[in-house]
């Protein structure tokens, strides 16, 4: 039995928003719904990171773009009223299990041709308890095809998952023809045929 749930994991800067920006694309072009989110970097005028913001993938009533974690000096870009401390980050909590709740209302009430893509699962989304139990219900109850990015290392949900399905590990940049390999396979979970044109 095929799974409805594909994993993508590698090292920090290996191209995995990268390669689920390319199926969203795909989406958008094959009348396919979709849901969701990106995480994407944010960086300083120097190029230096400063944290990540959120990308909600056709949601209502949502922003483009949410601050969801920042360095420490860059904390007034930061929103909600519980904020705490990941690593060398700042993370906002609250804003996140907010964004959470919305999601997950909109896939209870969704039916039909709907695929979930999140990116990604790691300790960091973790620190929001809604989120948790959020991605259980999604793989466990639901129905709806899923396209995560997890974290390479890590131990509980994370280890779990990916001892449970099937994960492509992307140890390097990718090649053109590397990333469509990957693309077809990401279309086979969601049910559909690639069509991908560069």
């Amino acid at each position: 039995m095929r799974s409805r749930v594909l994993l993508i994991t590698g090292a920090p800067g290996v191209g995995k928003t990268t390669l689920l920006k390319e199926l969203v694309k795909i989406l958008e072009t094959s009348d396919t719904d979709f849901k969701g989110f990106l995480t994407i970097e944010v960086r300083d005028i120097k190029g230096s990171r400063i944290g990540f913001n959120l990308i909600p993938l056709n949601l209502k009533d949502s922003l483009k773009e949410i601050p969801f974690a920042r360095k420490p000096r860059y904390i007034a870009e930061l929103r909600g009223p519980k904020i705490e401390r990941f690593g060398s980050y700042l993370v906002d909590v609250s804003v996140f299990s907010k964004f959470i709740d919305s999601l997950w209302s909109e896939l209870r009430s969704s039916s039909g041709d709907l695929v979930v893509i999140i990116d990604e699962i790691a300790p960091m989304e973790l620190k929001a308890d809604n989120f948790r139990e959020f991605i259980k219900w999604l793989i466990y109850e639901s129905s709806f095809p899923l396209v995560a990015t997890v974290k390479e290392k890590g131990r509980g949900l994370i280890l779990k998952l990916k001892e449970e399905f099937p994960v492509i590990h992307i140890k390097r940049k990718l090649s053109e023809d590397e990333k469509r390999i990957i693309l077809k396979n990401l279309l086979e979970v969601i049910g559909k045929e690639l069509r991908y044109d560069r």
